[in-house]
């Protein structure tokens, strides 16, 4: 869970503004690297707006398309809102991670010519 979170603080800290600020076209890695990388964002916040509307539990629900969200059991019902919100980050940058790590993969052997 550790490297998925550096890679995912990764990705989002220095790749994206990295390669905004250059301005170049991208190959096909880099680009389903980030098409992953934010699938791995917006699913996360998601489930975590389906839960503030319906309160119900986003762990079971989540597994496959969130697997960082195990990470979440860890909550109770006496977490303060601080814990909280360290908690769901950490999960939401793992998952950003793990999916980066999937884009990469896919993108590397993902036909050149489309």
């Amino acid at each position: 869970m550790i490297l998925s979170v550096v890679t995912g603080l990764f990705f989002v800290l220095i790749l994206v503004p990295y390669w905004l600020m250059r301005g170049y076209k991208l190959s096909i890695v880099q680009k389903m690297t980030a098409r992953f990388a934010i699938a791995g964002l917006v699913i996360p916040l998601f489930f975590l707006g389906e839960y503030a509307i319906t309160r119900s539990e986003i762990v079971s629900q989540s597994m496959w398309l969130w697997p960082a969200s195990f990470g979440l059991a860890a909550l109770d019902r006496s977490a303060t809102f601080a814990n909280w919100v360290v908690v769901c980050g950490i999960s939401i940058m793992s998952n950003v991670g793990v999916y980066c790590w999937l884009g990469l993969a896919i993108g590397s052997v993902w036909p050149k010519k489309v």
